[in-house]
């Protein structure tokens, strides 16, 4: 018997020839003529100048659109010396100038203008891209401020009392020495130009105070220090110290050294001394700081043109480094300094002077800061000191921070944003005018438009 299986018994019919799925399917076509058609078609403004085209005019602002308006391949085009340029519809402006900016580069208002110009037009060109890089993120984060730098030298005023004003500052780290320092500790005074020095193990401020300590028991204590923000300065425990005995604490605005140029000078002067004295015996560089004190507190100053000493201690002290013939040329009455009170007097005349001169020189170079004013949200200038791999690309400048208060000499005190941040407490910190600038300037660039017949007052546009 044989078997057969169910297909056989069901044969399968002669297959029909399936149409492909695509002739059922609605294709639609829109050339690139007929999109930019569609694009004006949809702006009730151009709508209405293109009817104007379409007919003939009934008043002086339709005979006008005549004039600068022309239909080209059912385009609607406008007249800029003598050339046609295609009206940019309301809603594509902002598609066509971040393609144009964004994509291109990030080019500034006039080379955007430049290139869009060739081809497009719209009421208010200028003002709608200077609008929309003004509010471009990219922009405001990873360029720098460009032309002259920004702020005016303001000299400290100064009296003629020593150690009244003290400029404090750490330098170093150098080579850890056989007895264990690796920082110095310098004090001047901003009258006399006197110097303190002491090699220290940290920047802590526990050495800090004693080191003041020291200094106080000697001098007295200053009316006025003026510091950077280093850890030192701004911990609490050098704060309770400075309240404590009625201190003034004056600490730097971040990354303006010239605000404590005083101790940056004599940093670099006791520098070069601790190079040249140490030479390759790098591991006792701190025993050479005693005689490094003394010589340049012992030196004319070349602002006041008096040494130090002369001018703090009335005597001019005997040579440490017991050279014979100096002190055989010493005579006693070499020691008395004659008249200290008018020497004081001729050494703030000096100091006045030579902060005149700075000022003039420094502020030739310069420009009026931008003003801020409390709630204004403003980027603050990177530190980009190398750090073991290129930094060329990171962004120039971070935040954005808040104006909290306007201070004085073109300074302000910032806090940053605790959502932006991310972090568990809102900090603050003060920037000078020069490193800082506007965050997005968020303005209404649709505000840009205008009534059908009042176009444009920028003739180049």
């Amino acid at each position: 018997m044989k078997h057969v299986d169910a297909l056989s018994r069901n044969p399968v019919g002669t297959a029909k020839e399936v149409e492909p799925v695509l002739n059922d399917m609605m294709v639609i076509d829109i050339s690139n003529s007929d999109f930019l058609v569609a694009l004006q078609r949809q702006d009730p403004r151009l709508c209405a100048i293109i009817d104007v085209l379409n007919r003939s005019p009934e008043t002086d602002e339709e005979r006008q659109m005549k004039q600068c308006y022309q239909l080209e391949g059912h385009r609607l085009m406008r007249k800029v010396n003598g050339e046609l340029c295609f009206v940019v519809p309301n809603r594509v402006r902002w598609r066509m100038v971040h393609t144009y900016h964004d994509e291109m580069g990030h080019f500034s208002v006039d080379k955007v203008l430049e290139r869009l110009k060739r081809k497009f037009w719209f009421p208010k060109m200028r003002k709608y891209v200077r609008s929309y890089i003004q509010a471009c993120p990219q922009c405001a984060l990873y360029k720098s401020k460009g032309g002259r730098p920004e702020g005016f030298l303001h000299p400290l005023p100064k009296e003629p009392v020593p150690f009244g004003t003290v400029h404090i500052d750490h330098m170093g780290p150098f080579i850890r020495s056989a007895r264990g320092n690796s920082y110095v500790l310098l004090l001047t005074c901003g009258f006399s130009k006197f110097v303190v020095v002491r090699a220290v193990r940290s920047t802590k401020s526990g050495p800090v105070i004693t080191f003041m300590e020291e200094v106080t028991a000697i001098f007295g204590a200053p009316g006025r220090i003026i510091t950077d923000r280093g850890n030192a300065f701004t911990a609490k425990k050098f704060e309770d110290y400075c309240r404590e005995n009625n201190i003034s604490h004056t600490k730097t605005s971040v990354g303006s050294p010239r605000a404590n140029g005083q101790v940056e000078r004599s940093n670099r002067t006791v520098l070069n001394a601790i190079r040249c004295m140490v030479g390759e015996k790098t591991s006792c560089w701190d025993e050479q700081l005693p005689k490094i004190q003394w010589s340049v507190n012992n030196m004319p100053n070349a602002t006041t043109s008096f040494t130090p000493s002369s001018l703090v201690l009335s005597y001019r002290p005997r040579d440490i480094h017991q050279n014979v013939v100096i002190l055989a040329l010493q005579q006693e009455e070499d020691n008395v300094v004659e008249d200290a009170a008018e020497l004081r007097e001729q050494a703030i005349r000096a100091i006045e002077k030579g902060q005149s001169t700075q000022k003039r020189y420094f502020d030739v170079h310069r420009r009026k800061p931008v003003s801020y004013e409390v709630g204004d949200m403003v980027l603050v200038e990177r530190d980009l000191t190398a750090m073991g791999h290129s930094r060329k690309l990171e962004s120039r400048f971070k935040g954005p921070y808040v104006v909290k208060k306007v201070l004085g000499n073109e300074r302000y005190e910032l806090e940053e944003i605790h959502e932006h941040q991310g972090r568990g407490r809102v900090r603050t910190t003060v920037y000078a005018a020069d490193r800082i600038k506007r965050w997005c300037q968020l303005e209404d660039i649709e505000g840009c438009d205008e009534a059908i017949g009042d176009e444009d007052s920028e003739s180049e546009e």
